[in-house]
């Protein structure tokens, strides 16, 4: 069996999770009552929403309805089945809109659910729909715990042998729940086990519900003699939509090259277009799908999944546009009509397993989800705005790059689209997922001069991203931050959403600790942690409780990285005689730049004696989003012409290994922390350019710590540019291995840029 990275950074913590059962599910009135409910009176319809297929409109639907749920939710969120789909949906809301506030709190949720699955109930697989949802986080940010427990529930999965006589998904629901996690885990993990085991117990439930005539699933075996009050057979409206919804989230996990994947879209389209020849004139479904005319009622929460699924394939190219178009338009305008004025989504039938009845008022969240998902497939199927401009990026290497910062003129967006870019939104063409943009100016009190865009780009395909006005279109949260810290001697800190930094202000300096070396806070989450650890530290101290200082690890990462007069993760100093020649701490920062993709500062370090000559340093940083590694750039300035030479470094502790790499001109270090439970720190400069360069060591001096070194030639005012950064063995960097390939990857990225081309509007 073969795994990839990623799966052999999971096996430590997969082979630590207990397989000890956790809370029980909620059951009966319990769910119910935390899934949604059905009120006297809901007040009145909004008014100020259209079903009009456009994106402003679509993107104000969903975000009137999720707010609603949001708020109504608190204190009700659970791992039960019922949220599976609300949770999909809310991380879809914030793809779409950019809004991060539903992510965030699922992550923070998530996080008190221990990122685990319900599993007293072995091998159910409404326990297990809720992975979905940790995969997808996973996928975002790498952590091993956010999926271990998944993948042991699935690894347990496998042992079980498939029985015909006794089927694993015998009610139909359970191809929404369970398959599409074990396809993604495939994904995951690269180990094909899981898709093999869905295909084989998806293959046994559709053998016995699937009716192959009337191209529908009875919801399970009880219901295969059962009839409608016309004689016809008996099929559930939301029951199908499970199962088409869940086709589809099958589809989206599958490899485009799966030998099984033929099968799934051969079945998708034909309960598509079964499905479609049953929607109602008003544009939706009843609950019972081959006699609609004995519900009173059209029903949400099985036309949100038809809509979502079809919506899908329409986008996908597996269902033909001109077929389908008129169905899900009408399905969509028809779905808004249900929202009331407060956001509350109504007419969705309750917890069941058949057709039912239910009131204009019912809400549940497994129908908002739905109605989410729905809108979100929606806003990738709605046109542009007529006033638009598409960018079509190239990969010229076979890797995958993710959070690609896609840096470009401000005079040639300006040439493309005579729009503010202030007022621009960007969004991926394929997925419609709203990118993060940035109008940014790369000169110091330059007027913005770049438009910076976020996306990740596919090896071998090329990526088209839409440039258009969304009016209300809400400000995304910035991936990066950067600010003084007046509360703590001066210090600066930087970090985005992988790496945490901090240099030493002229407060500290006063006090006799003296560097101009560069800090490394190791975190594993990728919300800021900067402004937090400094009060936790500041409280530490008034209450004399070491156990809440930054230096303690509290879950999301600690300061654990001692720099000391060394060099630390990326600082510089003067090589004269052998040794080095070090500036003290620096005297002024100045912020050019606070994101939302880059942050931006320069940092101005006071003359100091080298050898023979006086040198001063002013050293710029830019940070982007998405990445372990600052964009340093340093300018000596001193008198009397000449050469310097420069040292560019990395503080080395007991143990520490040193890699030299001189094949991408970098040195790379495994380094050992202060506390010794804190795993191991990585760090490594990249010399950007062509100017020559070697290695130098500094050992340990007693418990001071040494310096690996870059050494180069420096001229006075002349900028000398590299890269520099860190990563940590309890994050995703689990070996020296994976920290050196990370930094072959970066550099291939450096001297391979993407290329943007502009296609006819």
């Amino acid at each position: 069996m073969h795994l990839n990275k990623a799966a052999a950074a999971l096996l430590a913590a997969t082979l630590c999770t207990s397989l000890a059962a956790q809370e029980k599910p909620m059951t009966g009135p319990a769910i119910s009552a935390a899934a949604g409910d059905t009120i006297p009176d809901a007040g009145s319809l909004a008014t100020d929403l259209s079903g009009a297929v456009t994106r402003p409109a679509i993107l104000k639907a969903m975000r009137k309805v999720a707010d609603w749920q949001l708020s109504y939710s608190e204190n009700k969120y659970n791992q039960d089945w019922t949220y599976g789909p609300l949770y999909l949906g809310l991380l879809a809301t914030t793809d779409i809109t950019g809004d991060a506030k539903y992510h965030d709190r699922l992550v923070k949720l998530f996080d008190q659910f221990q990122w685990k699955l319900w599993a007293n109930r072995q091998f159910h697989a409404d326990d297990e729909v809720i992975a979905q949802s940790y995969e997808l986080l996973y996928q975002e940010h790498a952590d091993p715990k956010r999926i271990a427990d998944a993948r042991a529930t699935f690894d347990r999965l496998l042992q079980r042998p498939a029985d015909p006589a006794k089927d694993l998904w015998w009610w139909c629901d359970a191809l929404f729940m369970a398959p599409p996690a074990l396809a993604r885990m495939s994904a995951i993990t690269g180990d094909h086990r899981y898709i093999d085991k869905m295909n084989q117990e998806w293959k046994l439930t559709e053998e016995h519900l699937y009716d192959r005539e009337e191209r529908l699933f009875f919801r399970d075996g009880t219901f295969l003699n059962k009839k409608e009050a016309n004689g016809k057979k008996l099929f559930w409206s939301r029951g199908n939509g499970w199962v088409l919804a869940g086709t589809a989230n099958v589809l989206k996990a599958l490899p485009k090259n799966d030998p099984s994947r033929a099968q799934y879209v051969k079945l998708f389209q034909e309960m598509a277009e079964r499905i479609a020849g049953l929607q109602q004139p008003s544009g939706l479904w009843r609950t019972g799908l081959l006699d609609q005319t004995a519900y009173e009622q059209d029903e949400i929460s099985g036309s949100g999944f038809f809509t979502y699924a079809m919506t899908w394939g329409i986008n996908e190219g597996i269902l033909p546009r001109a077929k389908y178009a008129p169905v899900v338009e009408r399905a969509w305008a028809a779905m808004v009509k249900h929202v009331f004025e407060s956001g509350r989504l109504g007419a969705i039938q309750p917890i069941g397993a058949a057709p039912g009845q239910f009131t204009a008022t019912s809400s549940y969240v497994y129908g908002v989800g739905a109605f989410l998902l729905a809108g979100s497939e929606l806003v990738r199927y709605a046109p542009a705005a007529k006033t638009h401009a598409v960018l079509q990026i190239n990969n010229p290497t076979s890797d995958a790059r993710r959070d690609e910062v896609l840096d470009l003129p401000l005079t040639e967006v300006k040439r493309h689209i005579a729009i503010d870019p202030a007022k621009l939104v960007a969004r991926d063409r394929l997925t419609g997922k709203r990118l993060l943009t940035q109008v940014y100016a790369s000169l110091p009190g330059g007027a913005p001069d770049r438009f910076l865009i976020l996306e990740d780009v596919a090896p071998g395909t090329a990526t088209s991203i839409d440039l258009s006005v969304e009016e209300d279109a809400p400000a995304m949260a910035s991936r990066v931050t950067a600010r003084d810290v007046p509360e703590r001697m001066d210090d600066f800190v930087w970090e985005n959403n992988l790496v945490a930094h901090r240099v030493y202000g002229p407060a500290l300096q006063a006090t006799g600790e003296i560097t101009s070396g560069i800090d490394v806070w190791s975190k594993r989450v990728p919300n800021f942690v900067s402004t937090a650890w400094y009060a936790r530290d500041k409280e530490a101290q008034r209450t004399h409780n070491p156990a809440l200082s930054y230096h303690h690890d509290n879950g999301d990462g600690l300061d654990s990285y001692e720099v000391g007069p060394a060099r630390g993760c990326g600082g510089t100093g003067i090589w004269v005689d052998g040794k080095l020649a070090n500036s003290k701490n620096f005297t002024h920062s100045k912020i050019l730049a606070t994101g939302p993709i880059r942050v931006d500062f320069i940092l101005e370090y006071a003359p100091w004696q080298a050898g023979t000559k006086t040198v001063s340093e002013s050293k710029r940083v830019t940070l982007d989003a998405g990445t372990r590694l600052n964009h340093m750039r340093s300018t000596f300035t001193f008198d009397g012409g000449g050469t310097i030479t420069a040292a560019a470094g990395l503080g080395t502790h007991k143990d520490t290994e040193i890699k030299q790499l001189p094949e991408i001109a970098a040195l790379s270090v495994w380094d050992t922390p202060q506390t010794a439970s804190a795993g191991r720190f990585a760090t490594g400069i990249i010399l950007a350019g062509k100017q020559p360069y070697r290695y130098e060591n500094v050992p340990m001096q007693g418990k001071t710590p040494g310096d690996a070194l870059l050494l180069f030639t420096a001229r006075s005012g002349v900028a000398i540019d590299y890269y520099a950064g860190s990563g940590w063995s309890q994050d995703d960097m689990p070996d020296f291995a994976t920290w050196n390939s990370y930094l072959a990857a970066q550099s291939k990225r450096l001297q391979a840029p993407v290329k943007v081309s502009w296609l006819a509007r």
